[in-house]
């Protein structure tokens, strides 16, 4: 009787205060930002200023509040403690504030392509968050111990193994045959933990910012990752940002192979824990005109099985001028080469003979020199003594500022009807001459060529009466491997150019219109052996990502005006979030919803997410800014097959509309659906079911096979399932669907 009184007193409590507003609100009914606003109001002193609210709800209760309205979305100008208020009454469905300006994060993000429909599970069998999924990432400077990479339910490190080749010892020696040759590895979540961050985080945070924007948690910010339930694999790598860390001997031990190798790890690893697995790579390298390309994408074409996939940038050079082409029937064509660097590289592909020509126009009288580029690919010959598979003699053009030329030939890597050169120039004095006047040509009217220079640029030139405007610009500026077939390449579109820094103080990028166009810089194909890239874009301009910690303390004042957040945690560590722009933002938001995907269909592979791309993407001609591009035109080099889209895409992969008409497309709330020990399912209810409840278990083909009928009174069912495999789908009829890999 006294347990009695004292709950009855409880509710009349509770009635009573939320009857006075002081617990009236409902958290379920706001959107994140509001729940956010109405918690920190308890800590708030002063008035209360009305806002502009989006709510759901019945116009009798909010026509005080109504500045406009369409059907039962109203939008209301209210403060946070009238929202509080409507939060408690049952006319009100649903309140939403977003911040007042057009913050660059990931909230937006995941509104623009989709994602925030995933997370929710609207109309679909379930959410997906990237359970079960293994993302890897390759990269540099990663905080390990960075709470974005915590789990948000309870707070596990969701880092499984951390490869830090760059962990090294003072001499180091490759002195045993290991898949783990450099640096070390950590296993456990305590050691990963212990350690923090890779070697380089005082120089680089590219790694903390990709692979949050992959797969990080939110951290009680809105800053949260794509695939923010996924496990993930983390490797540290070299790069030009923390190549200083190591003498030149050092250096060396860095291979582009070991890139490889890391690939192969993180995909061993996942097949070992059967999860599917993304591996996003945001860095990049030269392309490669003969041999070296062919092979690297040959190796990977075989780790890529089904449930393996890899995302990569394209690179941030789509306003350089990179490339040109000379179609059969046309002479020549030329342009000026610059660089700021001690060396360029030139690479051509041509099904016939062609004469290279330098011309140094800065003398008096302009100078020449010729190069036959001869060389046969069906006897493997050349006329003029050109090398199969081998370098020519270095030949030091004086005339030409003392460049030094040397050329490798063979046939073109992946199109061995023609032939392929890579045309190596160093500049004596460690850079290219300030007066820009030194050209290429390539002359040859029956041959069909295209041109691209690496570590430089091929810009337009004009001199008396001299013109060559061979060069394109953004064409040909790709990265390896995200220039290879058998890896999805991403580009970069722009939908914010305004963001606000943690100070209040508002920035501006100077991008183009912000509507989804490509970004004017992220790099364009063909690649040097043809093939039409990107495959994909995704937003890349002006996202927030979480920052390393260690670099920012190392880098304060260098980064200090790109932070738009700083947060204090409960054991007394301090994070920051940093906007940031790039293909290498763009490419991880791709990886990570190719794991939403996975999670739905662990088998997909790149050429499906291909189909998929081709069947979802959104494709408008206003997204093209290059005034080559042929309109109509998809896959295309500035955009493949156009802006991603999440939701769209994983409806392509469940195909469950059209497979299972009768499937209710509710989220699965009232029970638990998981694998048995035995291979069948156990269906466990949060209650006894009151009646009888029609149960089918589907495969994603849509055949049904299995059907049962629970009891009343049943809290607890198992499903035989004999020995099927794979991703199913279990319906309760009137309940809702959920899928389960078996």
């Amino acid at each position: 009787m006294i347990h009695y009184l004292r709950n009855s007193i409880l509710i009349w409590l509770l009635a009573f205060l939320s009857a006075e507003g002081s617990i009236a609100q409902q958290y379920a009914k706001m959107s994140p930002h509001l729940r956010q606003m109405t918690h920190a109001r308890t800590r708030a002193k002063g008035a209360q200023k009305r806002m502009v609210m989006l709510v759901r709800g019945e116009e009798s209760a909010l026509s005080p509040y109504c500045v406009a309205h369409q059907g039962d979305l109203h939008l209301c100008y209210l403060s946070v403690d009238e929202a509080i208020a409507l939060s408690g009454k049952p006319e009100v469905d649903y309140l939403q504030a977003t911040p007042s300006e057009a913050r660059p994060c990931l909230d937006t993000l995941t509104q623009i392509v989709g994602i925030d429909k995933i997370w929710q599970g609207i109309d679909l069998p379930q959410a997906y968050t990237g359970k079960g999924v293994l993302v890897g990432v390759p990269d540099c400077g990663i905080e390990y111990a960075h709470p974005v990479f915590q789990d948000e339910h309870d707070g596990h490190l969701r880092i499984v193994r951390a490869w830090d080749a760059l962990e090294l010892p003072e001499n180091p020696q490759l002195d045993s045959i290991s898949t783990f040759p450099l640096g070390r590895l950590y296993t456990d979540a305590e050691a990963i933990l212990k350690k923090h961050h890779s070697s380089d985080s005082e120089y680089m945070t590219h790694g903390t910012i990709t692979t949050a924007i992959a797969a990080g948690a939110s951290a009680g910010t809105p800053y949260r990752g794509v695939a923010y339930d996924a496990d993930i694999y983390s490797t540290a790598e070299l790069s030009t940002g923390n190549v200083n860390m190591f003498d030149e001997a050092t250096q060396k031990l860095f291979t582009e192979e070991l890139r490889l190798l890391s690939f192969t790890n993180i995909f061993s690893y996942a097949d070992s824990v059967g999860e599917p697995c993304v591996v996003n790579y945001s860095l990049g390298d030269s392309q490669d005109m003969t041999d070296a390309d062919a092979a690297f994408d040959e190796y990977l074409s075989r780790l890529l099985k089904p449930g393996h996939i890899i995302v990569a940038s394209v690179g941030n050079a789509g306003k350089e001028y990179r490339y040109m082409s000379k179609p059969r029937g046309t002479e020549s064509v030329g342009a000026c080469i610059t660089s700021n660097l001690p060396s360029a590289i030139i690479n051509i592909s041509a099904d016939k003979p062609l004469t290279l020509r330098f011309t140094n126009y800065s003398l008096d009288e302009p100078v020449s020199y010729d190069f036959a580029l001869d060389m046969s690919v069906t006897d493997k010959s050349s006329p003029s003594g050109l090398p199969w598979y081998d370098y020519s003699e270095d030949l030091t053009l004086n005339e030409m500022f003392g460049v030094t030329v040397s050329i490798y030939s063979g046939c073109d890597g992946f199109d061995k009807t023609r032939a392929g050169y890579d045309i190596f120039l160093n500049f004596p004095d460690k850079r290219m001459p300030e007066r820009n006047q030194l050209t290429v040509e390539v002359i040859g009217q029956e041959a069909d060529a295209e041109i691209f220079i690496q570590r430089g640029q091929l810009k337009p030139f004009t001199k008396g009466n001299v013109f060559m405007a061979g060069a394109e610009q953004g064409y040909g500026s790709l990265l390896s491997p995200g220039c290879l077939p058998s890896v999805i390449g991403v580009g970069a579109t722009s939908h914010r150019i305004n963001w606000t820094r943690f100070d209040g103080k508002v920035r501006t990028y100077s991008m183009p219109s912000p509507h989804g166009e490509r970004a004017d810089f992220s790099s364009v194909g063909p690649s040097l052996h043809g093939f039409v890239k990107p495959d994909v874009v995704a937003p890349g301009v002006a996202v927030v990502s979480a920052l390393n910690s260690v670099y920012f303390n190392a880098n304060k004042d260098n980064i200090l005006d790109r932070v738009v957040r700083v947060d204090a945690f409960s054991d007394g560590s301090e994070h920051q979030w940093v906007v940031d722009c790039g293909t290498s933002l763009s490419a991880p938001v791709v990886a990570g919803i190719i794991a939403l995907w996975l999670q739905a269909d662990p088998t997909l592979t790149t050429e499906r997410v291909r189909e998929i791309f081709a069947k979802t993407c959104r494709r408008d001609d206003s997204m093209l800014s290059l005034p080559t591009s042929e309109p109509g035109v998809w896959p295309n080099n500035e955009c493949g097959y156009g802006e991603i889209d999440a939701y769209r895409g994983l409806l392509e992969v469940l195909n469950l509309p059209e497979n299972i008409p009768s499937l209710n497309m509710r989220q699965l709330t009232e029970a638990v659906v998981m694998p048995a020990v035995d291979g069948n399912i156990s269906v466990v209810f949060e209650a006894p079911v009151p009646h009888a409840v029609t149960c089918n278990v589907y495969a994603l083909d849509g055949k049904l096979l299995c059907r049962d009928i629970i009891e009343p009174g049943t809290d607890k069912k198992t499903l035989q399932m004999q020995g099927t495999t794979g991703v199913v789908v279990v319906q309760l009829e009137g309940m809702g669907s959920t899928l389960c890999r078996l």
